[in-house]
């Protein structure tokens, strides 16, 4: 499985001016100067050799923790005509009972998602990774033998705390390697696991659905152990390969390891650094950028990504399409945010676009979908709308998450924000399957109304915070040209 990351590199003259301020502030014990082209060839090789590890791994693993989250969706319906469902099998479950069942995994990431990187750092890397692999592979596959609601429910309580503080410890993981300007595309290629994992799940239910039999087993069944004991035989490999910090990969060589270090900023965590601390997190819970983050985070999470929670049942409404159809058409949103997220990403690291002009932009974008949903009868112009709603939700939080990243203060106030902040996107999963309840559908009026709504007022939001920032840019830029000497 090969990483597509020809556009990680490139740019050596910018990278080559990096790597000669690093060089000159790094300690003179380090060993000879080198040429600073030289020394920016070195990181290069030294970070495509990172990428063949730390982000194959992390896409590798992530994908197949993605499918299985969104499997559930698709169990939902599959074999749904012949009474061989999920909800059927275990006891004609209501609408609220599933949806407390979709929702389930969020109160998990809910309530432990934002102390993730603290025990990532705690435990370490590997330990970190194979303990969730294999924990969240045996709980899933165990969602198999489940005979009733509170089995399940109890199986995706767990499911979720296995899974819980996985991107985020993944990104935290990433700022002990790259510098931070290194780091958007590699974020917005571990995202992208999750479109794949949308495209595959849905052709991977597609596939599983005929199984429906075999073995006394029901489709649904074999759809949740397939999905579980890859993720379990995969543990054991990922422990050698997948690397720990800088200081002890013996896959790179001494000047490689030197290099690696001396691009690092000196804010960005490191081996010996703190858990936490506390005087930063004092600092973040004062700051008001903290709680406009955070309002906007709820508004806009909950009126952009509820309907992902329920999007197969949504668009089995929609049309007299079968099951199998409703399963590719999932399919296709996912496939269409794969270039329009790498393609916003890259025009935002490149500085081509604004990051609060876009965001409020696609924002408004939303909105716009969200009323063409409530006035247009067509389903396939519903379907039009609900394709774009999907692609340009996902790509606004990238640029969302780098923007609270650069407002951040410190090391660990760092690491706090990007937990603390995206937590706030799991709301979306805890209420979106109440959102979009069976009763209100197939028109769906309510709930996208309660989107539209929610979309506003998280553009009044935005408008506000881009306010405060861009106050703040300013007054930094004059207190820097004051110190400055001339």
């Amino acid at each position: 499985m090969a990483i597509p990351l020809t556009a990680i590199s490139g740019e050596h003259a910018k990278e080559t001016a990096r790597v000669e301020l690093r060089r000159r502030s790094s300690n003179a014990s380090s060993g000879p100067a080198t040429d600073a082209e030289t020394e920016a060839k070195q990181l290069h090789a030294a970070h495509r050799k990172i990428d063949n590890r730390l982000l194959f791994c992390a896409c590798l693993v992530y994908t197949f923790v993605a499918m299985g989250g969104k499997n559930v969706f698709n169990a939902a319906i599959m074999n749904l005509r012949d009474h061989h469902d999920i909800r059927h099998q275990l006891g004609d479950l209501t609408g609220v009972q599933w949806s407390t069942i979709m929702g389930a995994t969020n109160y998990a990431f809910f309530l432990f998602e934002p102390w993730a990187p603290v025990v990532f750092k705690w435990v370490g890397p590997r330990r970190f990774l194979v303990a969730i692999m294999l924990a969240w592979g045996t709980i899933s596959t165990c969602q198999a033998a489940t005979q009733s609601f509170v089995e399940l429910l109890l199986c995706r309580m767990f499911l979720g705390i296995a899974e819980c503080g996985l991107v985020p410890a993944f990104i935290y993981h990433m700022a002990f390697w790259y510098p931070s300007d290194k780091l958007p595309l590699r974020i917005a290629i571990l995202l992208i696991t999750t479109q794949v994992a949308g495209i595959l799940s849905g052709l991977f239910a597609v596939v599983v659905r005929d199984m429906d039999g075999i073995q006394g087993h029901s489709g649904w069944r074999w759809l949740f152990i397939l999905e579980g004991l890859p993720v379990v035989v995969l543990a054991l490999p990922c422990y050698y390969l997948y690397p720990t910090y800088p200081e002890n990969a013996d896959f790179l060589t001494p000047e490689q390891k030197q290099s690696v270090k001396a691009a690092l900023p000196a804010t960005q965590p490191n081996q010996d650094g703190k858990y936490l601390d506390w005087d930063e997190l004092k600092v973040f819970l004062e700051d008001s950028l903290t709680y406009l983050f955070f309002s906007i985070q709820i508004f806009f999470s909950i009126g952009a990504h509820s309907i992902r929670v329920s999007l197969p049942k949504v668009i089995l409404d929609m049309g007299s399409w079968s099951a199998k159809v409703t399963f590719l058409l999932t399919i296709i949103p996912f496939l269409l945010s794969i270039p329009a997220l790498l393609g916003v990403n890259w025009a935002s690291q490149k500085k081509k676009i604004g990051t609060w002009s876009t965001t409020i932009s696609l924002v408004s974008l939303l909105c716009l979908c969200f009323i063409a949903l409530l006035v247009v009868p067509n389903a396939v112009a519903k379907y039009i709308m609900l394709s774009i709603i999907m692609v340009a939700g996902v790509c606004t939080w990238p640029i969302l998450a780098s923007e609270r990243i650069r407002t951040a203060r410190g090391t660990s106030g760092t690491g706090i924000a990007i937990s603390m902040t995206g937590v706030w996107v799991h709301l979306s999963g805890i209420l979106g399957g109440y959102i979009f309840l069976q009763k209100l559908g197939p028109g769906y009026v309510i709930s996208y109304a309660i989107c539209l709504a929610l979309l506003l007022v998280g553009l009044l939001i935005m408008l506000a915070t881009w306010r405060v920032i861009r106050q703040r840019d300013e007054e930094a830029e004059v207190k820097a040209a004051v110190e400055t000497p001339a």
